[in-house]
């Protein structure tokens, strides 16, 4: 008995260099979207069926991390899939840009005959690296209770995302709609976010080995399939205020 607490008080205070650790999980909650859509826009979209739409990306949008693994093509690539579902006219993106600069104008009314545009959906902002601090964690009993924890010391760190999106009716160059949208990493009961916590706030997973342990960097919750789910769901909910 003597050398089984002597293994579990090395685990739990010693194991990660003389911190200690316990398993818990991870809970955020949603920070809400800001949403805003002129009179302007919504008369137009009840008028015309179909509005013809083209998503522009200014070329220093992006503030994803460099350690992000994803091409960003993925994303856009999932924002106008989402348009064409909801309804939209879909310009290429390449070539509005291509025919803006042979015209070499910033004359929107022009704009709207060379390229039969009604809508420009500018990305104003895409931001894989928000964060989001706690000193909460859960545990769960045998008997299935939830007990909420806090650190003494130290705050966990996770990074979310957020997209901001700007609506241009072309005809009268009017900025008619700004849209942000966030993404909150384990904030839903179906993300796996149980971790080894450490006293600091730093989070582990054991090793295929079941030996040694994983410092969980933050940027490892931005993902491919998770962000490209992020971006068509901020679109569909974006078409939703567009409509609605």
């Amino acid at each position: 008995m003597k050398h089984l607490s002597l293994i579990i008080i090395t685990f739990l205070f010693i194991g990660c260099g003389g911190i200690g650790t316990r398993l818990g999980k991870v809970r955020l909650t949603n920070r809400q979207p800001e949403v805003f859509t002129s009179n302007s826009l919504k008369g137009l979209l009840q008028r015309t069926q179909k509005p013809s739409i083209v998503l522009r990306i200014p070329v220093e949008t992006s503030k994803a991390t460099t350690e992000t693994r994803f091409p960003l093509s993925t994303v856009y690539n999932a924002i106008e899939k989402e348009l064409l579902k909801g309804g939209f006219t879909v310009r290429d993106r390449v070539l509005f840009n291509e025919l803006l600069a042979k015209s070499q104008t910033n004359d929107y009314s022009k704009i709207k005959e060379l390229t039969n545009t009604d809508l420009i959906l500018e990305v104003v902002d895409f931001n894989t690296s928000v964060e989001y601090l706690t000193n909460k964690y859960y545990t769960t009993s045998k008997r299935g209770k939830i007990k909420e924890s806090t650190l003494e010391r130290g705050q966990i760190k996770l990074y979310g995302a957020s997209t901001e999106f700007k609506v241009i009716i072309v005809n009268s160059n009017e900025i008619s709609g700004n849209y942000k949208f966030n993404y909150t990493p384990c904030s839903s009961a179906l993300d796996n976010c149980e971790y080894i916590i450490d006293d600091n706030g730093k989070l582990y997973i054991n090793t295929a080995s079941g030996k040694n342990k994983k410092v969980v960097q933050p940027y490892e919750f931005i993902e491919s399939s998770f962000m490209e789910n992020f971006m068509a769901q901020s679109t569909r909910d974006l078409i939703n205020q567009l409509k609605n």
